[in-house]
């Protein structure tokens, strides 16, 4: 393109290989997160397919397909993977399989609305592995071609745990839980109502305001009052069974 950059020069194969590692490692990071939220795998879907989708486009340009040619391909993985395939790149059995479901579901898409109805798609497992083995493969053949990419080791996060209380922290959430009247969350009185020293019940008070479970609401004269939030009510329930 006269005085410009054209697209071909624009889209390169090592810009699209590190944009797919950073959708790549991005889902991996949320995975691991296990973020308490309603659809907790969708986004994490949706990354790990458009990552495999970039690895794809990666080693297509490095292979010297246009971007014009890439969008005659268009964005199906299967039709990518074919594509990459027929010009050199290894795909093992098992991560074939798992590309062609991608286009079979359209997971990528349903990743992003909601879809109901009866589904079976590749877990997120599966397509973290697909990812994974793109990556380094996409990588090898890339740097081959001298392109300057970089290998790299990404070790996988390990899944955030959920935080469990402690007993004495459980029966203190429940005392508030059942209390209807807020004044009698008054530090003092919880003190001799579950018989725990002042320094033990702040420690425990402290592990409910860091879980996001209460909250100090006043402080009168020597009084200190707390209160549930909304989500630490919500743990009573969830916890209960209700």
């Amino acid at each position: 393109m006269a005085g410009g950059i054209d697209t071909d020069e624009r889209t390169s194969a090592v810009g699209l290989f590190n944009f797919a590692r950073s959708y790549w490692q991005s889902a991996e990071h949320l995975n691991a997160a296990n973020l308490k939220v309603s659809h907790p795998s969708a986004p994490v879907t949706f990354l790990f397919c458009h990552a495999i989708e970039l690895y794809l486009k990666a080693y297509l340009r490095g292979a010297g397909k246009s971007v014009a040619e890439l969008k005659q391909i268009g964005h199906r993985v299967a039709n990518l993977a074919k594509a990459a395939v027929s010009t050199g790149l290894k795909i093992e059995p098992e991560q074939s399989e798992v590309l062609s479901h991608i286009d079979d579901d359209d997971i990528a898409i349903e990743a992003r609305y909601i879809v109901t109805g009866f589904k079976r798609v590749p877990t997120n497992e599966a397509l973290s592995g697909a990812a994974t083995h793109l990556d380094q493969t996409v990588c090898a053949a890339l740097a081959k071609r001298g392109l300057p990419v970089r290998g790299e080791t990404f070790e996988r996060p390990e899944p955030q745990q959920e935080r469990r209380l402690s007993l004495d922290t459980e029966r203190l959430l429940d005392h508030m839980f059942k209390i209807d009247n807020w004044e009698l969350c008054e530090v003092g009185y919880m003190c001799d109502v579950l018989r725990l020293e002042r320094s033990v019940l702040q420690y425990h008070l402290d592990c409910l305001e860091e879980a996001g479970f209460a909250k100090l609401t006043s402080s009168r004269y020597n009084n200190v009052y707390w209160r549930l939030t909304p989500d630490g009510r919500r743990y009573v329930m969830e916890s209960k069974g209700a």
